[in-house]
């Protein structure tokens, strides 16, 4: 419901382009007294539409981006009348000049030429970011990660890929989204290619002539395989963390911790990021093994019971098992399988007990290509008999059916045919054998 509330408020407030155009109109008319203001409404838009619901995150984070424009304005603004200080102090006459005299010129020269610079700086972010996406720092750092960055999709797909992930698996930690794939910041990072989660939190004392004044630095810091880091800046603590921790539970391999070890890590040399990086897929590979054996275990059926052509038989029946007894029969017409149930399976009358698979096909038919027989033997109370239904299909098809079985579920009955003409000679050495 929050969610819902923040797409129409994003809708109703503000919607792009018409807040560049209330910006542009500010800056013309109120000048440097814009600033302000269009920083207040940048902050109720974002208050209604905090993660680029409404039009995709990827595209509201590089529109932010025209945030920098009002800090260009503002350096360049700084830059001039420092500019002016250093062509006044020029003009005078230098003969009575202090030795601070000279620092406070070479501040203001050096100063004004800085400010000229992030200016300039900041000013092309701002544009290129907001009004041409495709060439963003953003849709650059998703193209790098890609197995091939240089066949990359347009820029629309590249940020759907990460809006979508974020959309239907995101979680919000103050500015940073991490879905399933991807973790959205200042940077996009795809977590498989994650290896070091750093937070950063530290306090800065700085002494003035009026007293000390303290900042507070907080970062989540992301490295990944190429060694490339990734900063996201933080204004809750407590987001901070909990962004740590939950990126962590995607990514239990990467390294962890505070502060200085964040450079100590990223600063590591060539031989010692080679030893990590093995660790890392090493205990990623026993994982996945641990869990694919867990996931086969689960899978397994206790209630059917499999024997092959040679007689051997087990209970240890998975899907992935009778894939491959399934493929061996689909191509050699001599070999078969049966599927007995543990506990005979009753509906209307009857009472199903054993699927049976040969290969090759019922006589007579017409069908060309890789086909299996498959059989089901049951039980009719009613006339008391023995009954077999039978279908020559694919194995595609076939496939669908006895993983149906493995679930006691019945096939839907369509071309089953209640006949023992229909099964190839091999069922005979299936009786002798069961």
């Amino acid at each position: 419901m929050k969610e819902e509330n923040n797409e129409k408020g994003g809708i109703r407030f503000l919607r792009w382009p018409w807040n560049i155009v209330i910006y542009l109109l500010l800056i013309v008319v109120l000048r440097i007294f814009a600033i302000p203001i269009i920083l207040i409404l940048m902050r109720v838009q974002q208050k209604n539409n905090p993660h680029g619901i409404a039009e995709g995150y990827c595209l509201s984070r590089t529109r932010k981006r025209l945030s920098w424009l009002i800090w260009s304005l503002l350096a360049f603004f700084i830059g001039v009348c420092l500019g002016v200080f250093f062509y006044v102090e020029m003009q005078q006459d230098k003969s009575y000049w202090e030795y601070m005299d000279y620092i406070k010129f070479g501040i203001a020269g050096g100063g004004a030429v800085l400010l000229f610079i992030a200016g300039i700086y900041l000013a092309f972010v701002a544009v290129r970011d907001t009004f041409f996406p495709a060439k963003s720092g953003l849709a650059q750092s998703i193209r790098n990660q890609l197995p091939f960055p240089d066949g990359a999709p347009p820029v629309d797909e590249l940020f759907a890929m990460v809006d979508n992930d974020l959309k239907e698996n995101g979680h919000w930690f103050g500015p940073v989204g991490i879905g399933k794939e991807w973790v959205l910041g200042e940077s996009a990072n795809r977590i498989e290619r994650i290896r070091g989660i750093f937070t950063i939190d530290e306090i800065h004392q700085h002494n003035t002539q009026t007293g000390t004044r303290t900042s507070r630095t907080l970062q989540l810091a992301l490295i990944d395989d190429r060694w490339k880091k990734a900063v996201t800046d933080f204004r809750d603590p407590g987001d901070l963390k909990a962004a740590a921790d939950f990126l962590s539970l995607r990514v239990p391999d990467a390294a962890r911790g505070k502060n200085g070890q964040c450079s100590t890590f990223w600063t590591m040399d060539e031989m010692k990021r080679e030893a990590f990086e093995r660790e890392f897929r090493h205990k990623r590979n026993l994982r996945e093994a641990d869990l694919a054996w867990k996931e086969s275990a689960d899978n397994i059926s206790q209630e059917v019971i499999l024997r092959q052509t040679d007689g051997s038989m087990t209970s240890r029946v998975t899907l992935s098992l009778v894939r491959e007894q399934l493929k061996h029969c689909s191509t050699d017409g001599g070999l078969f399988f049966t599927l007995t149930l543990s506990h005979p399976m009753e509906k209307d009358g009857r009472i199903y007990r054993a699927m049976n698979c040969f290969g090759g096909q019922a006589e007579g038919s017409q069908t060309k290509g890789n086909m299996v027989l498959l059989t089901i033997d049951f039980t009719d109370s009613k006339r008391n008999a023995n009954l077999t239904m039978a279908q020559s299909m694919d194995a595609r098809k076939a496939e669908s059916v006895l993983e149906k079985w493995l679930n006691q579920q019945l096939p839907d009955w369509k071309g089953w045919i209640p006949s023992q003409k229909a099964i190839s000679s091999n069922r005979k050495g299936l009786e002798e054998m069961c």
